[in-house]
């Protein structure tokens, strides 16, 4: 009988391409000044891709993953402009698991 389970073979690439990512952002979050627009944009596309990698391993989904990572790169620009509240916190929150669910039963 076969397993039905699959292995992943592809988890070491994975996992060195995460480890570069993340060494990708620490440079630039210890290195770059924030000094522009250019500066931003550096850091969050290297922290979003770093986060969507480490949490489509560690969910083992990467529609999960991307999702999560979105959220975060999203409160985090709220946070910057001073747009947080709670209010937005849970409306952001509400939106995005309405999209899992969405997804999810596709």
């Amino acid at each position: 009988m076969k397993k039905s389970t699959r292995k992943r073979k592809n988890f070491l690439p994975a996992l060195l391409i995460t480890l570069l990512s993340w060494t990708a952002w620490l440079l630039v979050f210890l290195k770059v000044a924030p000094s522009g627009f250019l500066a931003f944009l550096i850091f969050y596309i290297s922290f979003f891709l770093a986060n969507f990698l480490t949490l489509a391993l560690l969910l083992g989904n990467s529609r999960r993953g991307l999702l999560i990572s979105v959220f975060t790169i999203i409160f985090l620009l709220l946070r910057q402009f001073k747009l947080t509240s709670v209010l937005s916190l849970i409306f952001l929150t509400a939106s995005f698991f309405s999209i899992e669910i969405y997804f999810s039963r596709r």
